[in-house]
């Protein structure tokens, strides 16, 4: 270890620097379905002292905002850096659909070329829909335009080709949801899909109350849920 730190600063002075770019890190450091926040946050701290440490050396830890979270409640140690050396990523309507209108002039194409028999109408409500469903900006709305375009075998996709996209996307959502919210929100999935498959059509945050007291009537599976403090 001490010949790695001495290497680090011969490279320093020579004038050589260099960054570590850790993305979605929880695929790497959890060994199990659930997000470990302590050795995720082990991580970060990490990544920030050797910053501190190495003049050359940039360590830059990339998490989704919904993985961030559960860690920064659990490791208290993360509330003490400087509030610079934390930035927080996000991104216009604008900049997102400008990203796909770059990659599809990068090959020599236009927006309407990607749709079958779509109006420019259809296309800016189909986009605006597709925003509702993005954890991550620019990385969720490649990967739904990814896997519409699997399915369409790389055609000109329809609007059904979207919508079946968006639907994997919810899923997935629904996955990192239960993956970084169950241990602190213990049985959280099993409420969220109750109340998706009870009330299908879309509700407001305000109508919740009311549903949760008829799924509280209706489900007796679900009566042990309602005691949790965190529901309460």
């Amino acid at each position: 270890t001490l010949f790695r730190i001495q290497l680090l600063n011969k490279i320093g002075e020579a004038g050589i620097s260099f960054r570590i770019v850790i993305d979605d890190p929880e695929e790497i450091f959890s060994a199990t379905k659930y997000i470990d926040t302590h050795l995720l946050g082990g991580l970060c701290l990490a990544a920030i002292d050797m910053n501190k440490e190495f003049n050359n050396l940039r360590v830059i830890v990339i998490l989704k905002s919904h993985v961030f979270d559960p860690i920064y409640r659990d490791i208290e140690d993360l509330h003490i850096p400087p509030s610079y050396i934390i930035s927080k990523l996000s991104w216009s309507k604008h900049e997102l659909k400008q990203l796909i209108v770059d990659r599809l002039n990068h090959v020599g194409l236009k927006l309407k070329d990607l749709f079958l028999s779509a109006t420019e109408k259809d296309i800016d409500k189909s986009f605006n829909n597709q925003l509702h469903f993005l954890r991550t900006g620019p990385r969720d709305l490649l990967k739904i335009y990814d896997w519409a375009l699997i399915e369409s075998r790389d055609k000109p996709l329809t609007l059904e080709n979207i919508n079946h996209a968006i639907d994997k996307m919810a899923i997935d959502n629904f996955k990192e949801l239960r993956a970084t919210n169950s241990k602190e929100y213990p049985k959280i999935d099993e409420l969220i899909k109750e109340i998706f498959f009870s009330f299908r059509t879309p509700k407001k945050l305000k109508d919740f109350p009311e549903l949760l007291t008829k799924l509280k009537l209706k489900n007796e599976d679900l009566r042990a849920i309602w005691k949790t403090p965190w529901l309460q």
